[in-house]
């Protein structure tokens, strides 16, 4: 996403593919209707805070709720603006979390780059290693941007 007012054809396709998108989810019902919207990633085109602000106009009018992974676009490592907009849309307020919903364990990861050494991607997967053995009862499923 872009500013809501911007001269670029191409993300002004995305404004409006965006809008229609949580419309029809808006519209569907019951078993039709999902239990939430992963948005995985590179949420705005460069992280801008009116690129953010564009993006939270038009998806917090969304019926069910949206979980956000962090991408290469959305700003630096603790960028505030990615950060306020994920606490915004999901109650999150961090590059790496996971939740239980049912049967499932979601795990989110932010992008791979926005780690700075080695030090730290090793940490993000021994945060990983603990996540995936203690759901064992769960099934599991992984969102991040790309892959690590």
């Amino acid at each position: 996403m872009g500013d809501e007012h911007t001269k670029k054809d191409g993300l002004k396709v995305l404004n409006e593919l965006l809008e229609m998108f949580v419309e029809e989810t808006n519209q569907r019902k019951d078993v039709n209707k999902p239990d939430f919207v992963v948005w995985d990633g590179d949420l705005v085109w460069d992280a801008f805070q009116n690129a953010f602000d564009n993006f939270n106009r038009i998806v917090a009018k969304m019926s069910v709720p949206s979980v956000l992974v962090h991408g290469n676009h959305d700003g630096y490592r603790d960028d505030p603006k990615f950060l306020n907009l994920q606490e915004k849309l999901s109650g999150y307020r961090k590059l790496n979390y996971s939740f239980d919903y049912g049967k499932w364990h979601f795990v989110v990861i932010a992008a791979q780059e926005k780690y700075l050494n080695d030090s730290e991607k090793n940490e993000m997967l021994k945060w990983l290693d603990n996540e995936l053995k203690s759901s064992k009862d769960k099934k599991k499923m992984l969102f991040m941007h790309y892959h690590i």
